[in-house]
């Protein structure tokens, strides 16, 4: 920024007629007009400076100087980056389905291109919709049996149904150098991806949290209250990766589940879930064979769901840090290609996930110590998309006819 000295520019070369005593200038009406006109000319010259680092801030074009400087524009306006609706405790989301950078200065890693998924957002929004029309169907079903049942045998209401939050990628977003890979987010990083701030927004508007400090801290502090963290949360991070040559295996990452989430008495708990998980999955990929291999639900395949090494974050690090437990599955190509055209496959796949979701998760959620604490202010940054879940519905179409046909290398 451009800056004037506007208490002495003026005087430079004045005459001992606008001097008093000790040599302390006095302004002539003079002068004072051209020193007003002088404040006004830098005040436009500033505003037009701004604007320019605006507008380059935003450009696709940036210098690798701004990079190396950490020097990093603002994050896009996550309205057109993405679109997160958070409606419901269960949370699927699609961190590949668009091209993005990873690596560079803050990992200390070599920038690199990470593909496009092909199908993953399609998956997710699909399997939002079939996993709430489920329960419609459910709940339809239990009122026949019971309107026949005399009035002193008739249960309780039913339970309200379980709705989906979803985040995904916009189909609209354009790749830029800028736009941080959720899946690979160093500490200091978290706060400008618009897929973390999700979960932040996701815990505040689905458990009831109290005694949450607005700061951003690795602390290990109390954050869920026994009192009023009265729904259990759930995370899927939903992946593609490449046909394997010897497997057609679905790469179920628990490492962050198993080794950050058990604390105390839960590893009993968290091993339960990720053995019903894994074999209600089992279950639903059962007796299907593409390309002569049959198709194996493996939890500790190649793709474990969190970084070795570093200080990398994956999606579900991150929100098992938060304390929602979380899992990653990396779907093959070629099964994506089928649960996209097998409409049975994939609402056996949405019943698997509401029955690990009711049979494993809800009867076991604990309170527990987090190491990420809820950050209002990081929440309230999601420009959430409101979105029903017919209009997701409506968007899968349109996301798959986009995928068809995609304009460069996916994987």
């Amino acid at each position: 920024m451009i800056k004037h000295d506007l208490d002495q520019s003026p005087f430079e070369g004045s005459s001992s007629n606008h001097l008093e005593e000790g040599g302390i200038p006095i302004m002539s009406s003079k002068i004072r007009v051209r020193s007003s006109s002088i404040q006004h000319q830098t005040m436009l010259m500033q505003r037009k400076i701004q604007h320019r680092l605006v507008d380059k801030s935003t450009a696709n074009t940036a210098t690798s100087s701004s990079v190396s400087n950490n020097n990093y524009p603002p994050m896009l306006d996550v309205k057109h980056a993405c679109i997160a609706c958070i409606r419901g405790p269960i949370l699927l989301s699609a961190p590949h389905g668009t091209r993005l950078q990873r690596g560079g200065y803050h990992s200390q890693t070599k920038e690199r291109i990470h593909l496009r998924e092909q199908y993953v957002g399609v998956i997710v929004m699909r399997l939002s919709y079939e996993i709430e029309q489920i329960q419609r169907d459910r709940q339809k079903e239990r009122s026949k049996q019971q309107a026949s049942l005399p009035l002193a045998q008739k249960a309780l209401p039913p339970a309200p149904i379980h709705k989906v939050s979803t985040v995904i990628w916009n189909r609209e977003k354009k790749f830029d150098k800028f736009t941080l890979d959720p899946n690979y987010l160093v500490r200091s990083q978290l706060k400008d991806s618009p897929f973390h701030q999700s979960l932040h927004r996701f815990i505040e508007t689905q458990s009831g949290i109290v005694n949450c400090k607005e700061k951003y801290t690795s602390k290990l502090i109390q954050v869920f209250s026994p009192l009023q963290a009265t729904t259990p949360l759930f995370h899927l991070d939903i992946h593609g990766k490449k046909d394997r040559k010897h497997n057609m295996d679905i790469d179920i990452g628990t490492k962050a589940l198993r080794e950050d989430f058990a604390m105390d008495d839960q590893e009993t708990i968290v091993k339960s879930l990720i053995n019903g998980f894994t074999g209600k999955m089992s279950e639903v990929f059962k007796g299907i064979v593409i390309k002569n291999h049959h198709v194996v639900c493996n939890p500790e395949g190649e793709l474990v769901g969190k970084w070795g090494k570093g200080n990398m974050h994956t999606m579900t690090h991150q929100s098992v840090l938060l304390g929602i437990p979380a899992m990653q599955i990396e779907f093959p190509r070629s099964l994506r290609n089928l649960i996209i055209k097998e409409k049975t496959l994939l609402t056996a796949l949405a019943t698997c996930i509401l029955d690990t979701y009711e049979q494993f998760v809800v009867p076991h959620w604990q309170t527990k110590k987090t190491e990420l604490i809820l950050n209002y202010s990081l929440s309230k940054q999601l420009q959430e998309t409101k979105l029903n879940v017919e209009k997701l519905k409506e968007m899968a179409d349109e996301y798959e006819e986009w995928d068809k046909t995609p304009d460069e290398p996916v994987i």
